[in-house]
């Protein structure tokens, strides 16, 4: 299972991406960027998404972080 985090989520290549990997069987949404829409939830916005977890939506400055950290070597 691959955990994937998305950038601009609540655009439309941003929700064309969600909707590709909600039907895939080894992809994991984790969680949602979007500038616009910070803490709401995703399925608020996009009501045709039945998503099981309510994932809110985090700020971008949040986003870089987490994948700043993420890119970090094992060994730090």
């Amino acid at each position: 299972m691959v955990k994937v985090g998305i950038i601009g989520a609540t655009g439309y290549a941003g929700a064309e991406l969600v909707r590709i990997l909600l039907n895939h069987k080894e992809a994991q949404i984790e969680w949602f960027g979007s500038r616009s829409y910070i803490d709401e939830n995703y399925a608020d916005i996009y009501r045709n998404f039945f998503l099981h977890d309510a994932l809110p939506i985090l700020s971008m400055q949040t986003v870089w972080v987490i994948t700043w950290m993420s890119l970090l070597p094992a060994w730090m």
